[in-house]
């Protein structure tokens, strides 16, 4: 197994036996996260009824040997790179995953031989594991159907509002939108505005109230509850009333997303993007 743990600083890995420098022996907190039950107690009842339950924080404990003297700049390196919240990189024997999380604690031991032991910790606050790389899926898109020679009747323009997106994770997972502007425009009046974005097998919706102008990428970010313009910034409050960011996600299993764009003066592509979320990062 492979670590790596990146940030905006630098990085640093941690191997086994055949790492030149970070030798990991043992590590904990990769297996099933810690549950909190909310429960109640009655009178003359036996027992207990468990009312909620949710999932705790993950803490990630590392130990092993620095394998040689690398001297006291090395180790400075690693405490600057520690010292900010980052990502944890877990490559496994079949699978690779990555969780989001700080270093809590970092201590070397002393020198022993050739070797100086090390215990690290992580905190994670979501305590679930991911896809390394996200997936994308072309939700809305208008797809040219001229392509070199052509001939008499045919389709020149086909156009898709609908995509089936397949969870394979351990639980759902919170996707990002982003709504493209095209150069292209279409010449009609329009009489309503704004963009829905539906989960047909869940019922789920998020609507924004707004027309896009050219260029412009607006991103829907589920897990930070934020909508976002890379032309005018935060614009959270087009999101129309009867929409609730915590309240959408993507199902385990096959989910059926539906774009409704409702500037039919516009020209837009909408793309999903999203990661596999796991219990585990065992394997």
């Amino acid at each position: 197994m492979l670590l790596r743990f990146e940030n905006e600083i630098g990085k640093m890995e941690i191997g086994g036996g055949s790492h030149p420098i970070w030798n990991m022996t043992s590590i904990s907190g990769l297996g099933y996260p810690n549950k909190e039950f909310n429960t109640a107690r009655y009178g003359r009842t036996a027992g207990q009824r468990t009312l909620s339950s949710s999932y705790l924080a993950r803490t990630i404990t590392v130990a092993g040997d620095i394998k040689r003297d690398i001297g006291e700049f090395e180790i400075a390196k690693a405490i600057r790179t520690l010292d900010c919240p980052g990502t944890l990189y877990i490559y496994g024997r079949m699978k690779k995953k990555k969780i989001a999380g700080y270093c809590s604690a970092f201590e070397c031991g002393e020198k022993e031989g050739s070797h100086t032991p090390f215990t690290m910790q992580f905190v994670c606050d979501d305590p679930f594991f991911e896809d390394i790389k996200e997936t994308t899926v072309d939700v809305f898109r208008r797809e040219d159907m001229i392509k070199g020679t052509f001939s008499f009747p045919m389709v020149f323009t086909n156009r898709y509002t609908e995509a089936d997106i397949m969870i394979s994770g351990d639980c759902e997972s919170l996707p990002i939108f982003r709504i493209y502007n095209t150069p292209k425009s279409i010449a009609t009046l329009a009489s309503t505005q704004g963009i829905e974005i539906r989960n047909e097998t869940t019922g789920q919706f998020i609507g924004l109230d707004c027309e896009t102008v050219s260029g412009e990428v607006i991103t829907i970010d589920i897990a930070s509850r934020e909508i976002t313009s890379n032309v005018r910034g935060d614009i959270i409050e087009n999101m129309t009333d009867d929409t609730f960011l915590d309240r959408f996600w993507l199902q385990k299993g096959v989910n059926h997303i539906s774009v409704t764009n409702y500037n039919t003066a516009e020209e837009i592509n909408v793309v999903c993007a999203y990661s596999n979320r796991y219990l585990e990062a065992i394997s």
